[in-house]
């Protein structure tokens, strides 16, 4: 073998060949590094780093491959379109472990109404609806009418029917709304009395009659005491007169203003308008008031309706 004469020369002829003749450089790429997007539609990127310390290029940065996934929104849970990426480097693929969703609210229940049963004041009614989109059927509870209250439940009389506002809850006190039902008065509830009214279901939800569903009583008009006259041992009263529909007059009296342990005396006419009464204690302060009352025929029985009591007159008897 012959030895090259200029060594120095060729050293530098090797150093001046293209790479391509130079030994190829084996790249030892690390785990990319993914970047996404920051909005939909989601698009990504992985970036390559050799891991020899004397690899001569510097990161490599490639496209990925995005597919979306759609799981469909149902009536009770949210949906979501699902973003994948992948790349592909010297022949293998690579997906990134992160994946970007897109929330797809869920839809709720588009519901009609399948069947109906009514409420009635025995028994509660039901609604049952089905969802057109999942086919769920839902039940709903009408819940029965149970009682009627009044606005007002007693009168004095004037002459008048009465006629007070009614309210009508269900068996839960909820209030029922007025246009659910009619409400049946009496033909006149202007005497001294006890009336009842009747309550009649209507409408799409509710059926059915609450009969005497609630009651109002009329008592007869009051009276008043014009004098109250000191008596041996007693003392005498007079009083307004009061005629129409009142059948007589009861005094009470008592020896304290709380009526503790107070006598009563009746008047059964409408025209006795005083009274005289005795055997009472001497030189003792006595408290004195009157009402009237109405007997009326309920029922084949009698029923005593009376007013309120007067204001409270004294008096001291005499020796």
């Amino acid at each position: 073998m012959k030895r090259c004469r200029l060594p120095l020369l060729c050293g530098i002829l090797v150093f001046l060949l293209p790479s391509s003749a130079r030994a190829a450089h084996t790249h030892l790429y690390n785990t990319p590094v993914y970047h996404w997007s920051s909005r939909a539609p989601y698009s990504c990127t992985a970036t390559f780093t050799c891991s020899s310390p004397d690899c001569p290029d510097g990161p490599l940065t490639l496209p990925c491959s995005v597919t979306t996934k759609r799981i469909a929104a149902t009536c009770t849970e949210d949906g979501a379109d699902v973003y994948t990426a992948t790349v592909t480097l010297d022949g293998g693929t690579l997906t990134n472990p992160e994946t970007k969703s897109v929330i797809l609210p869920k839809t709720g229940h588009k519901l009609t109404k399948e069947s109906l049963t009514k409420a009635t004041p025995s028994l509660a009614g039901l609604l049952v609806y089905q969802c057109d989109n999942c086919g769920e059927r839902q039940t709903t509870e009408i819940a029965r009418p149970k009682k009627a209250a009044l606005s007002r439940t007693k009168y004095s009389y004037n002459g008048k029917s009465k006629k007070p506002s009614v309210t009508v809850t269900d068996s839960t006190g909820a209030v029922i709304a007025s246009s659910h039902y009619t409400v049946t008065y009496p033909k006149t509830s202007s005497k001294v009395g006890t009336y009842y009214l009747s309550v009649k279901f209507r409408g799409s939800q509710y059926s059915g009659t609450l009969s005497k569903a609630a009651s109002f009583s009329v008592a007869p008009r009051s009276t008043e005491i014009k004098t109250v006259k000191a008596r041996s041992k007693g003392f005498s009263a007079r009083w307004v007169r009061r005629q129409t529909q009142v059948t007589g007059y009861q005094i009470s009296y008592a020896a304290n203003r709380t009526f503790t342990k107070a006598k009563t005396k009746k008047f059964p006419k409408t025209a006795t308008t005083s009274a005289v009464i005795s055997k009472l204690s001497a030189k003792k302060t006595y408290y004195v008031r009157i009402r009237t009352y109405k007997t009326v025929k309920e029922n084949g029985t009698s029923k005593n309706y009376y007013s309120a009591w007067s204001a409270v007159k004294k008096v001291k008897t005499k020796k």
